[in-house]
């Protein structure tokens, strides 16, 4: 498995090396060339690119500070994360293939449903969710964050199983149900929770006073 995984890094800086001019530089100022770099271990070499760094190459060279190592014509969808900065997607076979095995340990499985409260604008999250739980044969209800109310009305309506999206905006859905009166005909029994911080506070909450089981990922 090691040296398939140090296959795979070797020809992925190889491939990001002779393609994307912002690597190649990143590479020059770190006295690197792709020969450094051919295993895990090596990746060590590498210095860090920071979020704050990579949003100003991408101000200096538009719109990816040359990061970017296909033709625009590959790039499927582009988002602008927080930051702002700009997120070129193209092939997310990997992604559902890594994202449905985390989820397949949930429980999750054909016949739940589920609502999926992470945002399907700017940032890639909503998306990428979206095809995960469609690759395990699940139904997607996409939401995004905005109108407790309504949101609520939709886990009871369609007995919703399972949560996906922030554990703030998850809170504040059984909080309104409670509000309710209409906690106990929701039938959420999993929350996948990301794009925050999980608290342990709320964590034991969900867990202990709602009787959920909570998976955390970034």
């Amino acid at each position: 498995m090691s040296h398939a995984l140090d296959a795979t890094v070797a020809a992925f800086v190889a491939d990001a090396h002779a393609n994307a001019p912002g690597v190649r530089r990143w590479f020059e100022q770190a006295g690197l060339a792709p020969a450094d770099v051919q295993s895990v271990a090596d990746l060590s070499k590498v210095p860090v690119l920071s979020k704050d760094h990579l949003v100003e190459l991408q101000a200096a060279d538009p719109p990816f500070g040359g990061f970017l190592a296909v033709p625009m014509a590959r790039v499927q969808r582009i988002f602008l994360s927080p930051g702002p900065l700009y997120e070129p997607h193209g092939d997310e076979t990997s992604w559902q293939d890594i994202g449905a095995a985390l989820l397949r340990h949930t429980g999750l499985s054909q016949g739940d449903i589920v609502l999926n409260a992470l945002g399907y604008h700017f940032a890639p999250g909503g998306f990428l969710l979206d095809g995960i739980v469609r690759a395990l044969g699940v139904t997607v209800v996409p939401v995004g964050v905005g109108n407790a109310e309504l949101q609520v009305k939709i886990l009871v309506d369609l007995g919703v199983t399972c949560y996906a999206g922030t554990p703030s905006w998850l809170m504040a859905l059984l909080q309104k149900a409670d509000e309710l009166k209409l906690r106990d005909a929701i039938r959420l029994r999993t929350a996948f929770l990301s794009a925050e911080p999980l608290a342990p506070g709320i964590r034991q909450q969900l867990v202990d006073h709602y009787g959920m089981a909570v998976v955390n990922a970034y």
